[in-house]
């Protein structure tokens, strides 16, 4: 906590305040890496005192309202700005929900043992934010709040699902009736709330509610699930894969992984293209190499779901069209299987993706170790380096992984055979 140490000890004649997330978040014993200033007077010099001090990034975020981040040598997020309105109770008045709308001042935050201690009888709490984290409450501080921000929609959703609160019934009205806003407001700030909604522990009751809102149609285009059948058949999905705890052992992001999962449905049953899907993340500004990733992922879900009988038993097939595919199986038969529980003959066809997702497994790992290397390749033959022998070690790799060539002896007889029988062609 040596920030604030530093932020009271630059601090001079000026009313300073923290508030929002860091109070929410110590009163929830969450840990926070987000702290908010609200500088009464005299914003441009604390701001370069304390960068000085403890910054290694600054950054102006909103050139109107001189809202300025500095990143510290920790990278802990520190957002300096001026109150909106004449006082700090008129700041409160506009925030999004109550439980951001609480305030303490910088000399009423105690220092001891390398933690921090809020003094709760100093604690300023206009809008009854400490009842609504009681009670477990998302709820608005005015009824403009969305058309103040339409991205407060999201918001919303991101700390239900990461909280576990319930959006106050009023709250989610007006946010139903606002959800079109959200066309109005940049991608690059709605992707951020997507990896923030998607990244963290999720609470399954709010995230249900995340999927039955109707955001998905909206943002990301899938009409799939205006039908009532496929939107539960999401929902299922979604409890299975939280009860067999998958988030815990998936490989790639989380947010990926539940985009993968969103559009998994639509894909599988032609409402949407792989590529469409793709342009989708990158409207919305995701990386090159996310985008990527999904697309990838995406193809190879729907051509197993499609060939399950194919590949069966078919390590030749398995090999052709999967084995060199950069993706993450498991994630991959994760996905299928929970996508699987509603088909019929659903154990059958589960057990069918494990098969195959195991057979790949074994693949990778009997080709772990080179058993023959180019150089010792060009020794036994006798050859020079060339294109040859760049075919024949594909040519072992592949019978390795089929299992067709186990030791050092039957691959130099392998290797004698394919490059007479070569020759000769």
């Amino acid at each position: 906590m040596e920030y604030l140490a530093e932020l009271k000890k630059i601090k001079k004649e000026q009313d300073v305040y923290v508030v929002g997330g860091l109070i929410r978040d110590y009163f929830l014993d969450k840990e926070n890496k987000d702290v908010d200033l609200i500088v009464m007077s005299g914003l441009n010099k604390y701001v370069k005192d304390f960068f000085e001090a403890c910054g290694k990034k600054k950054l102006l975020l909103d050139d109107k309202r001189q809202i300025y981040r500095v990143v510290t040598k920790r990278n802990i997020f520190i957002d300096f700005s001026n109150p909106v309105g004449q006082d700090i109770l008129n700041d409160l008045g506009h925030r999004d929900f109550t439980i951001n709308s609480m305030a303490i001042e910088l000399d009423h935050i105690v220092l001891k043992d390398g933690n921090y201690y809020l003094k709760k009888d100093k604690i300023i709490d206009p809008h009854g934010a400490l009842l609504d984290l009681q009670r477990k409450k998302i709820r608005m501080v005015d009824r403009t709040f969305v058309k103040d921000d339409p991205l407060r929609i999201m918001r919303a959703y991101r700390f239900s699902i990461t909280l576990g609160f319930k959006i106050e019934n009023k709250t989610a009205t007006i946010i139903g009736k606002n959800l079109y806003l959200l066309k109005h407001v940049k991608n690059e700030r709605i992707k951020e709330e997507l990896i923030k909604i998607f990244n963290d522990k999720i609470n399954i009751e709010s995230l249900n509610n995340f999927l039955k809102s109707g955001l998905i149609n909206l943002l990301f285009n899938i009409e799939t699930y205006q039908d009532k059948n496929n939107l539960d058949m999401l929902l299922k999905q979604n409890n299975y894969l939280c009860k067999k705890n998958i988030f815990a052992n998936k490989y790639i992001k989380n947010y990926l992984f539940y985009l993968f999962l969103l559009y998994l449905q639509p894909i599988i049953k032609g409402d949407i293209a792989c590529g469409e899907a793709g342009n989708i993340l990158k409207k919305y500004t995701f990386s090159k190499k996310d985008v990527e990733v999904f697309i990838k992922h995406l193809k190879i879900a729907k051509l197993i779901f499609n060939d399950i009988n194919l590949y069966v038993n078919n390590r030749e097939l398995i090999y052709e069209h999967l084995f060199d595919q950069e993706v993450y199986f498991d994630d991959i038969q994760y996905l299928l299987c929970s996508y699987l529980i509603n088909c019929e003959g659903k154990v059958n066809l589960q057990e069918k993706v494990v098969c195959i997702i195991d057979e790949l497994k074994l693949m990778k790992k009997r080709i772990d170790k080179k058993a023959i290397n180019g150089d010792q390749l060009i020794e036994i033959l006798n050859i020079k380096e060339g294109r040859k022998v760049g075919e024949i070690l594909t040519q072992i790799k592949k019978q390795k992984a089929l299992k067709k060539l186990e030791t050092k002896k039957e691959i130099i007889e392998f290797i004698k055979k394919y490059f007479k029988k070569s020759n000769k062609n």
